[in-house]
């Protein structure tokens, strides 16, 4: 097998577009992030982590981690353990830290058990997760309220419930840094609201390609739950998304919280893959 590693994410996106846009919706997140690091690849202020591994001229294994977020890895034989071999040992060999590792759960239990071995370290199981992908809205009643783009005047609103959706989902609080999501998101027409007649539920479109973007940042205050918003503002900005172009929309969900994977499914989204994340502790590094 032939591994390869990258210094230059145009070479690595190069070398894996072609099968990250064959099923999109599944590799989305990596191919986002890839965009993304095509512009600045030093986004998230470290040299990120980029590799292939081949047999026989045909990609195995491709693997994205930007420092200090998640491994991810995307098999395109889940029957190839020794790939998933490789990279761990040559992670290992790098001195690469691994917090976290986000694949299928085949996939993420296998490097857990190869990445334990060679470090001596210990892991947990973290969130489990669904990938949804939507082509057609389907048709459902509204709630009353409006759906309207997020201006700059809504930036504290933005900024506070980003951090609570945040908390909620990952259960830490990076209010600072999510304050200029929500500018960043805001300034390009990224974040939108369902008011009634104030802001009652927020989302917005991340990681944009050619033919699809993802939908993240859902959230709705406690107070305002189970009125049908979260699903109005979900539902209408994926309507856009379609009417602006683009073939698909995808998203993730918590597969505990079975309301938004209902909400969702509703709307029109149907199930692509489920993923779970490895938290990895005490290891030598």
């Amino acid at each position: 097998m032939e591994y390869i590693e990258y210094q230059d994410p145009k070479a690595f996106l190069s070398a894996t577009q072609f099968v990250l846009e064959e099923n999109e919706a599944l590799h989305g997140l990596m191919f986002g992030i890839s965009l993304r690091l095509v512009e600045n690849p030093f986004h998230d202020g470290t040299q990120p982590y980029l590799a292939t591994i081949a047999s026989r001229r045909k990609l195995e294994l491709i693997a994205l981690m930007t420092p200090p977020y998640k491994l991810q890895i995307a098999s395109l034989n889940n029957k190839s353990t020794q790939a998933i071999d490789l990279l761990a040992s040559e992670l290992h060999k790098g001195d690469w830290h691994v917090p976290t590792v986000i694949a299928v759960e085949e996939i993420a239990k296998h490097f857990e058990s190869e990445w334990n071995r060679l470090t001596g370290g210990q892991s947990e199981y973290g969130m489990r997760q669904r990938i949804y992908e939507l082509r057609v809205v389907e048709h459902h009643d509204y709630p009353s309220g409006s759906f309207r783009q997020a201006t700059m005047d809504d930036l504290n609103c933005a900024a506070m419930w980003e951090n609570s959706f945040h908390v909620e989902c990952f259960g830490s609080s990076i209010a600072e840094e999510l304050s200029e999501v929500a500018r960043s998101m805001i300034e390009n027409g990224y974040l939108y609201f369902w008011e009634d007649p104030l802001p009652v539920s927020m989302a917005g479109f991340t990681r944009p390609t050619k033919r699809g973007v993802s939908i993240s940042y859902v959230y709705t205050p406690p107070k305002f739950r189970k009125k049908g918003y979260a699903s109005a503002v979900v539902a209408s900005l994926s309507k856009l998304a379609l009417e602006n172009g683009k073939e698909f929309c995808t998203l993730y969900t918590d597969l505990s919280n079975l309301i938004s994977n209902n909400i969702y499914q509703r709307i029109g989204y149907g199930a692509v893959a489920d993923v779970m994340d490895v938290n990895f502790t005490n290891t030598e590094f």
